[in-house]
């Protein structure tokens, strides 16, 4: 005779002529699980991640009151108030190095290019 029920926590037994046999589900949803906890971590991790770069460009404006430089390219960073930006000038060539978290871009460090 056979016969096949369902137990708490998804494991299953058939039954045949007194033979159990244990099917362990268990085991392989747990695993899925952990995979699937591990990759959405990385992703996530890697999404938000902060990086750091260097641009090179000059200087199309300065705005001191919002502590914020624009080079010719168009890009716009943040200056923090450990960068004197009264120490540069629109037009002049700098390598700006900056981390980049989401939109935002902050100065790390800026001086003149060579």
């Amino acid at each position: 005779m056979l016969s096949l029920f369902m137990r708490r926590e998804h494991t299953w037994e058939v039954t045949l002529s007194g033979v159990v046999a244990l099917l362990l589900m268990k085991r392989r949803s747990t695993m899925r699980m952990l995979v699937g906890a591990l990759l959405a971590t990385a992703l996530l991790g890697a999404a938000s991640a902060a990086y750091a770069a260097n641009a090179t460009g000059k200087i199309k404006s300065l705005d001191m009151t919002k502590d914020t430089v624009t080079l010719d390219s168009g890009s716009s960073y943040m200056a923090p108030k450990s960068v004197k930006l009264s120490n540069f000038k629109v037009g002049e060539k700098v390598t700006v190095s900056y981390t980049k978290a989401g939109d935002k871009m902050d100065i790390t460090s800026m001086k003149p290019a060579a």
